[in-house]
């Protein structure tokens, strides 16, 4: 049996940002916002016996849930990876993996314009250390 990794960001951190600009004009103020909205969370790892780089990666739509002792081992989460050796096969007995968020970016200017920016993707690294439990039962 497979369990499954958690992975989420804190509900309460998930939220837009948003940063403005602003010059002053014979007029007033001429001022521009940009707003990055935090849309999905990703998980990516190389999980492979020959240190391959073979990259495994799981998308989830906004900050996951947070995984709660008293749930035990065989809750569920679309925000969970199950990775399928130990990590005891990998050069430094840890996988790599990223943890990254991926933003939806919009401006809006003191004109009365603006629009998209498109999606930019953030995230910091991370080395997960995988343990291996196994038992005969006869």
């Amino acid at each position: 049996m497979l369990f499954r990794s958690w992975f989420w960001a804190n509900p309460a951190l998930w939220r837009p940002m948003s940063a403005t600009a602003w010059i002053p004009i014979p007029d007033g103020v001429l001022s521009a916002t940009v707003t990055a909205e935090p849309k999905d969370l990703v998980f990516a790892t190389e999980d492979s016996v020959a240190n391959t780089g073979i990259t495994e990666s799981t998308t989830c739509a906004g900050p996951g849930q947070d995984w709660n002792f008293g749930w035990g081992d065989l809750a569920s989460s679309p925000c969970s990876y199950a990775y399928r050796h130990a990590s005891s096969t990998q050069f430094g007995k840890v996988f790599e993996a990223r943890m990254s968020i991926v933003w939806e970016m919009s401006w809006t200017s003191s004109l009365g314009i603006g629009g998209s920016l498109g999606r930019i993707t953030t995230g910091v690294p991370a080395s997960i250390r995988v343990q291996e439990l196994q038992a005969l039962i006869r």
